[in-house]
């Protein structure tokens, strides 16, 4: 694998705003894994949440699971023939699961769904396919609810303790739960989306986030709705980019082409559209619905908000008024004496350079948002045993960006545009936070690229991992550029060099970390003081 200083350009509009940045990436090998077990892999790789299990679909169908598990490294996999579509892991997170015993649900060619176990126990990976239900089956249950359709498209939203979202469709939403020994499968809910008619056959990609279902529309447009009911809140315009960016930046936009696939960060802030010309656009969502408000269809207004005084404090009484002002997005200051009126000038000034901080996050008003079914139960860094605490510790405590200097509150619209070459080209967003977006890049030639994007510089880094390597998808809150190489599961980390990365392993963590990582890696004797390791075991 080899590093490249800058590929692309990052641009609003016609002028280039991509800035070239130093080579300060770091691949680290966390396990090794026989070449002969990654042969066997597919394109693209899925990792267990949770446990140290990974999945991967061939180009024939066929599902491959390898444990990341001491002892069953390259041994340790097993497959099923298939042939399937897609699959996700349950998230087993406060599931009664065994934690030995993972399990997925997968979808075949022809929509028949099917709940699979693997034993990971000895360093084996025994499958075992246990419930498995027919295209004849789901559309049997779908009718029970009194819609009338023929199954022609499914895809699986979530997996989480026994039940499960399906997208049936493009329009409809089937929430089921499986059954429990000789129990049935059961309906818990079933509805469908209110899109517009000609939005159906349109509809191209989707994602559940936090309770909150967004679908892209090839159109041109992202559909917004709450998983519970399937109430459509928002909506979001995509040909709004050309005029907007014209008016802030006075110059005419680079065009778009129809667009293929969204990514939608984990706190909601931002969404990421690539299109089928190598580009991609991020949007701030908060500042997106700011400044198109009737985009947003279920925004409380003030006479929505219950006005009710604190207790024990009499209505008319002037601390009664302040708290109660508090609930509106009003200021009034009841206090009307000079050194109030410095006191409050002075607050303003220091919030002043948190101004995305003064508005409320634009999905404040929607219901049910921490949905049990959203998949999202849990904001801690991912426990997974083959990345060392230590590791996880240091990589999230190197210095952040100060929101303060570096967000530009005035531009909802970023975009990136990362190549020109003629060649086949796939670009997927593999994941998107507030500040950054994480791309595979496929060249037919040159195999894999990793893209890191930083929202708020609007430079990229590109890191090339060849075509033997498999890039790994890895949900969570947390964004971890994971990749298989010929020689392990490895993460990548932007942004130091293996001297800085050392530095602060030590800081967080202990000598046999460090000792451990520099062995597996070839890195040569450690460069950190050796009364320094001493001090820190």
């Amino acid at each position: 694998m080899a590093a490249e200083k800058w590929c692309g350009s990052a641009a609003a509009g016609a002028g280039d705003w991509g800035t070239k940045t130093v080579e300060r990436v770091l691949p680290m090998l966390l396990v090794p894994v026989p070449a002969e077990a990654t042969g066997r892999l597919g394109t693209r790789a899925q990792l267990h949440r949770e446990q140290e299990v990974l999945g991967s679909l061939t180009a024939a169908g066929s599902l491959q699971v390898l444990s990341l598990r001491p002892g069953g490294r390259g041994a340790g996999g097993c497959s099923l023939d298939g042939p399937f579509r897609h699959f996700v892991w349950e998230d087993s997170h406060n599931s009664s699961t065994p934690t030995d015993k993972p399990r997925l649900l997968a979808l075949s060619e022809n929509h028949e769904l099917l709940i699979c176990e693997f034993n990971l126990k000895d360093g084996r990976c025994d499958g075992a396919i246990l419930y498995n239900y027919s295209k004849d089956i789901l559309q049997k249950l779908i009718e029970d609810q009194s819609i009338s359709i023929s199954l022609l498209s499914l895809r699986i939203l979530s997996f989480h303790n026994n039940t499960s979202l399906l997208f049936i469709n493009k329009c409809i939403v089937l929430h089921i739960m499986f059954p429990e020994r000789d129990a049935e499968i059961r309906v818990l809910n079933c509805f469908t989306l209110p899109l517009p008619a000609q939005a159906v056959d349109s509809i191209i990609d989707a994602q559940l986030c936090k309770g909150i279902f967004f679908v892209l529309s090839s159109l041109g447009w992202i559909y917004i709705f709450d998983i519970v009911d399937g109430t459509h809140v928002a909506h979001v315009d995509l040909a709004l980019h050309q005029e907007d960016i014209c008016n802030e930046q006075q110059q005419e936009p680079a065009k778009i082409s129809s667009f293929t696939s969204l990514k939608v960060s984990q706190d909601l802030d931002v969404v990421v559209i690539v299109s089928s010309s190598n580009s991609a656009i991020a949007l701030n969502l908060n500042l997106y619905f700011r400044q198109h408000p009737r985009h947003l269809f279920h925004e409380k207004t003030l006479e929505d908000i219950p006005i009710e005084g604190a207790k024990g404090i009499d209505e008319d009484d002037p601390v009664n008024s302040d708290y109660n002002m508090k609930l509106t997005k009003f200021s009034f200051q009841v206090d009307r004496s000079w050194k109030a009126q410095l006191l409050s000038l002075n607050e303003t000034i220091k919030s002043s350079k948190l101004e995305v901080s003064h508005y409320a996050p634009w999905f404040k008003d929607i219901l049910h948002l921490e949905s049990p079914e959203s998949n999202n139960h849990c904001t801690s860094v991912p426990g997974w045993a083959f990345i060392p605490q230590d590791v996880m510790h240091s990589q999230y405590n190197f210095p952040q960006k100060d929101l303060a200097k570096t967000s530009d509150p005035g531009r909802a619209w970023k975009i990136m545009h990362i190549s020109e070459q003629k060649e086949p080209i796939e670009l997927k967003c593999v994941s998107v936070t507030g500040f950054t977006a994480l791309f595979a890049w496929t060249v037919e030639r040159t195999g894999y690229t990793i893209v890191l994007w930083d929202l708020e510089t609007e430079g990229m880094q590109c890191f090339s991992i060849g075509k033997k390597c498999i890039p790994i998808d890895s949900s969570g809150d947390r964004q971890l550029c994971l990749v298989m190489t010929e020689n392990g599961l490895s993460l990548i980390f932007f942004g130091l060099t293996q001297e800085e990365f050392l530095n602060r392993l030590m800081i967080h963590g202990s000598a046999s970390t460090v000792d451990s990582l520099c062995h597996l890696n070839g890195w040569g004797r450690c460069s950190i003081p050796i009364h320094a390791l001493e001090v820190t075991e």
